[in-house]
């Protein structure tokens, strides 16, 4: 569990395994994991709202 919870982000952790989105968080913490990664291309890939 903490070798995924390092390899994704929380979020894609939460849903893949059916987890609550704390306990990813949990891990992806215990797992030394970031959001960086993942709110980059959430901002990169989200159509602009005009």
């Amino acid at each position: 569990m903490l070798h995924l919870a390092a390899r994704i982000e929380a979020p894609l952790l939460a849903q893949a395994l059916g987890i609550t989105p704390s306990t990813a968080v949990r891990w992806s913490d215990l797992a030394g994991g970031t959001y960086s990664g993942y709110v980059a291309r959430v901002v990169k890939t989200t159509p602009d709202s005009q």
